[in-house]
């Protein structure tokens, strides 16, 4: 069961991946392209190596799925992970795409405008993993 210690970690870790598809999205949309590609490609490797981290910790805490239980938070608990780690599958689906667009620009010599896409999608599957988990805390599970 995890513990608010616990939800508290995934949620700190949802919003570090947030802040690096954020940086990610400001620099494809001031990008021209050329040498930065190969950067932005590592950069998207990195966020997606973070998500993937949470998504196994998720998956871990969620075991089975959410169980009964008597004290509310870990039932509040139990339920946010199991349904946070589901929109993270379709946030790395979306990421996985980034290497392969890059290599099409950089062979068609195009535009960065349409890795914005896939990062995009995947920066607003991470808000809906991160909205379980902030649902899931209440202040009165601090004060025990």
């Amino acid at each position: 069961m995890p513990s608010t210690i616990d939800i508290r970690a995934y949620s700190k870790q949802l919003l570090d991946a947030l802040q690096q598809l954020d940086t990610l999205i400001e620099r494809l949309s001031r990008s021209g392209g050329g040498d930065e590609l190969a950067d932005i490609a590592k950069q998207s490797q990195a966020v997606v190596d973070t998500l993937t981290t949470t998504r196994s910790g998720l998956q871990a805490a969620a075991g089975a799925g959410p169980t009964a239980a008597l004290n509310p938070a870990t039932s509040r608990g139990s339920i946010a992970v199991s349904v946070a780690e589901l929109p993270l599958e379709s946030a790395l689906q979306a990421l996985g795409e980034v290497p392969q667009l890059v290599e099409k620009i950089e062979a068609r010599s195009t535009g960065t405008a349409v890795l914005l896409v896939p990062v995009c999608l995947a920066y607003r599957h991470c808000v809906e993993a991160l909205g379980p988990l902030a649902a899931a805390l209440d202040p009165r599970d601090f004060m025990s």
